[in-house]
């Protein structure tokens, strides 16, 4: 038999293939050579401007202070009023009541009202606005009507100095932060939204327990109506005298009720109260919360050693295709 001999292909590869799909870097190290001046040049400019720059942004400070939720009550969810109210026999609704210990806290911290407040009781508008207000005159230094700052303007305005965090997992605590140009500002502030927080709690939040005891000093208040009109009421043809003594004594059973449960819902109210303890007071700033100063100029320095190779490699191949133009024009 005659045995075939395989034929061996052999894959022919175009004479400089090899070093076209290699990056020679030793070429790309000549291209930013050439370029060396236009790549010094602007990162040099990069640098400088932005050491202009890092000086000349103001610098702020930043307070902060930490509370912590002490109160003892919790998330009732409107059990106690739903207790009181089917005990009676009086149906109510108490969906979404509640929220949680300290959630009327934060819930008002970052409220907008809490930066109207602010800005009224303490007549924030000039200090937010200083550029624009005359001190000697208390009046505000503007041509048209439509250029005085309004509330809203003031509160858009806090949002970027005012900030409240709550980290839930660390017990509830709450940091409180204010940031400005002026130290001692900064701490004053501080302060001020831990007294207008404390006014709040203590004068307007309501809470389940509240809520319940205003219900039952309401009913309490008709039982004793009831009371009243059925000691004043007389027999006639359509009310015996035994009709007449079984409503008083049923008017009387729940007046007896509604006394008690008034007793043990105020200590439930004490209870649940919402306060918060300062475990970090407010502190004036000694160093600058930013600008970041060498940050900035880091930044500008590797920022523009990329712009720079990249414009090297970009004149480089202007350049090449200029003179591809001009040698196909030559020929």
């Amino acid at each position: 038999m005659n045995s075939e001999t395989p034929e061996k292909y052999v894959l022919l590869q175009p004479p400089g293939m090899v070093e076209d799909d290699e990056i020679d870097l030793l070429e790309l190290l000549s291209v930013i050579w050439k370029w060396k001046w236009i790549s010094i040049l602007i990162v040099v400019v990069s640098v400088v401007g932005s050491v202009f720059c890092a000086l000349s942004l103001p610098e702020i400070y930043k307070s902060e202070a930490v509370i912590m939720n002490t109160s003892s009550g919790g998330d009732n969810s409107g059990g106690g009023l739903a207790r009181l109210m089917g005990g009676m026999g009086l149906p109510i609704n108490l969906a979404g009541s509640g929220g949680g210990k300290g959630a009327g806290m934060q819930s008002f911290l970052e409220s907008r009202s809490l930066k109207e407040r602010l800005i009224r009781k303490y007549e924030l508008l000039p200090v937010l606005y200083e550029d624009i207000w005359d001190a000697e005159k208390k009046a505000w230094s503007v041509q048209e009507k439509d250029d005085i700052p309004t509330l809203l303007d003031g509160v858009r305005v806090l949002n970027g100095l005012f900030e409240v965090n709550t980290d839930i997992k660390k017990g509830d605590l709450t940091t409180i932060s204010w940031q400005g140009e002026d130290p001692e500002f900064c701490r004053t502030m501080v302060l001020r939204v831990l007294e207008v927080l404390k006014q709040y709690l203590d004068q307007e939040y309501i809470t389940e327990a509240k809520r319940t005891r205003l219900f039952v000093e309401e009913q309490l208040e008709k039982a004793v109506r009831e009371m009243r009109f059925w000691k004043k009421c007389v027999p006639d043809e359509t009310m015996t005298e035994s009709d007449i003594m079984m409503e008083r004594k049923v008017a009387q059973q729940v007046y007896e009720q509604l006394r008690g449960q008034l007793e043990s819902v105020k200590i439930d109210e004490a209870r649940e109260q919402i306060q918060f303890k300062v475990l970090d007071a407010p502190f004036v700033p000694e160093t600058r919360f930013k600008p970041n100063r060498r940050m900035i100029v880091v930044l500008a320095f590797v920022s523009s050693v990329f712009a720079a190779i990249f414009l090297s490699f970009l004149f480089e191949f202007i350049a090449k295709q200029k003179k591809v133009r001009q040698d196909q024009q030559d020929s």
